[in-house]
């Protein structure tokens, strides 16, 4: 037994050593590889001789010969495609699941040397036909290899040095190859996913750019219901460019310059400015008139965030005119018209000063400096403290509150020294409640609005006449509908109807809010439509008519105004994107209790320049 158990390792050893020796041996007869690192197997052949009539039958391997591996068989099997450069018989089949095996030729290798190579799984790129790897050179067509007689055959490994079993194609785990397609479709959904989302927001980008705003440049056009429009991007570049600086505040200077020149055939009150017609029994004759004094300077204040009221923006406005108490046309004075600190975000606003009333919010398009006060169109600005509150129901559908307590300011008797207008004793409270539907974004935004509103107060006069010397307060109120409607996007219709009492501190009842006589308030109706259309960039124009009708029985003296109407046309064009000319042509009328009525027309012409 001993020196049989002596005898195994010696041939263990001896075993070993030779099957190393072969294997050395092969592997100098193997080209190298510079994918075999990462490949699961490569097997190369070098130094082969090409041959005309086939390969040798020394060279053949017949399959399934004892001692013979299935990577030989594959290996020696059949001869390589001419056309393919691959071992198979017929043409080779794509699937992005097998990963077959094909003969490469690689840069700076031996020209008459072929090596079989298992390209990765990693090099694959799928396509339509197939997987692709890019990282190796195309098959050359060649003609059947067999080993040169000047070089030893390869050596057979044995049993113990066993191979990777290769085969013309390699099936990987079907469950591998699932979560591969998973991956790869989870990959392509993702990818159009974003590429959506990155077309959306190009698309909003595009409209946030071309987006239409209003200009903050307010103009005659604010009160004539014809604003300016510009787009953001222009916007910014001209506050950027026009605002002054200190700290975080920035300061906008804005304004125009406008000259009115006005041909009237029958003389209106005040003059330049029109309120109704006089009566041809009180003055006849026409007019003419030049008027620079509607030139208009305004300061728009920008400020921070503040931390109370839920961060809202801090901003205000400074506003005059030219158009105050003067006692010759040439030596116009100033005039307050807005003045206010403001609290805004995109759900609420807070406003403290002095700024157009809530109920009214519309104008029609006349040129005229108060356009269609006294005759349909009441509202003017007062001193208030102003909450409004925005609902946004849906991205189609808006829903605004607002409310304000505001100073009354009674305006009767103003030439009647006999009566004194006071203060009341609690402010006139405003409201306003509207929808707007429609898209409120985009370049082909069209917004419809529907508002209602009304106001309460009180009005108190001091009496100082023979035998009457006495306080009275007369109830003041109004309640109307406004009405904004785009028919497309050059044509907009909008409208406004009210009924109140006492109203001549808003410039209704033809203006006129108590009887002169007995006191009584004087009841009235009245309202307006505007149709305006936008011929090209530059021209448009607008046709309307306003009428104010009281109620005749609460005017008891001849010169009371029972009714006023106006009828207008006008148009205008824009020569620069800052001046403006027009033209308008309107038609008035005022009838009066025991008077004889005023008609006049009017040709008003209109240069404005704003910056």
């Amino acid at each position: 037994m001993r020196p049989t158990i002596q005898i195994l390792p010696t041939a263990v050893v001896l075993f070993s050593f030779l099957a190393a020796f072969d294997s050395s041996s092969a592997a100098q007869t193997v080209q190298p590889n510079a994918s075999s690192a990462r490949l699961p197997m490569a097997a190369s052949v070098a130094s082969m001789t090409p041959v005309q009539n086939g390969p040798a039958q020394s060279d053949v391997v017949p399959p399934n010969s004892p001692g013979v591996f299935p990577w030989q068989q594959a290996r020696h099997a059949a001869p390589l495609n001419q056309e393919t450069g691959s071992n198979q018989s017929g043409p080779v089949q794509h699937d992005s699941s097998v990963i077959p095996v094909s003969a490469y030729s690689r840069p700076g290798s031996d020209p008459n040397a072929v090596s079989l190579v298992v390209p990765h799984p990693s090099d694959r790129v799928l396509s339509e036909e197939g997987p692709v790897f890019p990282n190796y050179v195309a098959p050359r067509a060649v003609a059947p290899y067999v080993a040169s007689p000047a070089l030893p055959t390869p050596a057979l490994p044995t049993p113990a040095m066993a191979m990777p079993t290769v085969a013309t194609q390699i099936q990987p785990n079907p469950l591998v190859a699932q979560n591969q397609d998973t991956a790869e479709n989870d990959t392509r959904l993702r990818l159009g996913q974003l590429e959506a989302e990155t077309n959306m927001l190009r698309e909003k980008l595009a409209i946030l750019e071309s987006n239409t705003v209003r200009s903050g440049l307010p103009t005659l056009s604010d009160e004539a219901g014809d604003v300016d429009f510009i787009t953001q991007a222009q916007l910014r570049a001209a506050m950027k460019r026009n605002a002054w600086r200190k700290g975080d505040f920035t300061f906008t200077p804005y304004g125009f310059l406008m000259v009115s020149t006005v041909y009237e055939t029958a003389r209106s009150v005040p003059g330049e400015i029109i309120l109704w017609v006089q009566s041809a029994d009180v003055r006849e004759g026409d007019a003419f008139y030049i008027d620079p004094k509607s030139s208009r300077l305004g300061l728009d204040i920008g400020g921070p965030k503040v931390c109370f009221f839920d961060y809202y923006q801090m901003s205000g406005r400074f506003e005059v005119d030219f158009q105050g108490n003067y006692l010759q046309r040439n030596k116009g004075t100033l005039l307050f018209r807005q003045g206010y600190i403001n609290f805004a975000n995109k759900n609420s606003r807070i406003l403290l000063g002095q700024t157009w009333d809530v109920i009214s919010p519309l104008f029609p398009g006349t040129l005229n400096y108060i356009p269609g006060c006294a005759a349909g169109n009441i509202g003017y600005r007062r001193p208030q403290i102003r909450y409004e509150r925005y609902h946004y129901l849906s991205s189609k559908l808006k829903w605004t509150n607002q409310l304000s307590g505001n100073l009354a300011v009674p305006v009767d008797f103003a030439t009647d020294p006999t009566c004194t207008c006071l203060n009341s004793g609690w402010p006139v409270l405003e409201g306003r409640t509207a929808i707007t539907w429609g898209h409120r974004e985009g370049p082909c935004a069209l917004p419809k609005e529907l508002g209602l509103y009304g106001h309460i107060g009180e009005n108190e006069y001091l009496v100082d006449r023979p035998g009457l010397r006495d306080t009275i307060g007369r109830r003041t109120w109004c309640a109307g509908l406004d009405f904004k409607y785009p028919i497309n996007q050059r044509t907009t219709f909008s409208a406004e109807c009210f009924m109140g009492e006492t109203l001549a501190t808003f410039f209704g009842g033809v203006f006129q809010g108590i009887n002169l006589q007995n006191f009584d308030p004087i009841r009235t109706y009245g309202g307006w439509v505007d149709l305006k259309h936008l011929w090209t960039d530059r021209f448009f124009s607008h046709i309307g008519f306003c009428l104010d009708d009281p109620i005749n029985s609460d005017l008891t003296y001849a010169s009371g105004r029972i009714y006023n109407h106006q009828g207008y046309v006008n148009w205008n064009y824009m020569l620069t994107k800052t001046f403006r000319l027009g033209f308008e042509v309107s038609l008035w009328k005022t009838l009066y209790k025991d008077l004889d009525p005023g008609e006049s027309t009017r040709f008003d012409f209109m240069a404005k320049w704003s910056f």
